[in-house]
């Protein structure tokens, strides 16, 4: 019912305020505001201290951020290009990132799955 989607809630009442912020649940890739925004197969989301939202997208095998005014962005990796390659955000390339953190100095550490490794790439 909710699959590929990126959803909120408190957990405190998660009857009274589950919501689904992305748009559709066909598994797809589309940048922009949160509500026509597509993943596919989101797994681990990470916020930092800024308020973005980072979203470990597998099945895109990419790192998408949504911005505290709604707008979701890649920030590593090619979408639906899986791959190994270190480098900046114009370059890394992942295979199916299911993890991943952020450090105080803004690096992205990244648990990439499909190449069996921990990375850190750094976004800025």
């Amino acid at each position: 019912m909710n699959a590929n989607s990126v959803c909120r809630l408190d957990v405190t009442d998660p009857e009274g305020t589950f919501m689904r912020l992305s748009g559709s649940t066909a598994a797809g890739f589309r940048n922009g505001p949160i509500d026509v925004a597509q993943f596919n197969d989101p797994r681990m989301a990470f916020s930092d201290a800024d308020g973005n939202i980072y979203v470990a997208d597998a099945g895109n095998h990419c790192i998408r951020r949504i911005t505290p005014q709604n707008m979701v962005e890649t920030v590593l990796g090619m979408p639906g290009t899986p791959g190994w390659k270190d480098g900046g955000k114009d370059e890394a390339l992942f295979n199916t990132p299911l993890g991943l953190g952020i450090a105080a100095d803004g690096a992205v550490y990244v648990a990439d799955w499909g190449n069996g490794r921990l990375r850190k790439i750094a976004i800025n």
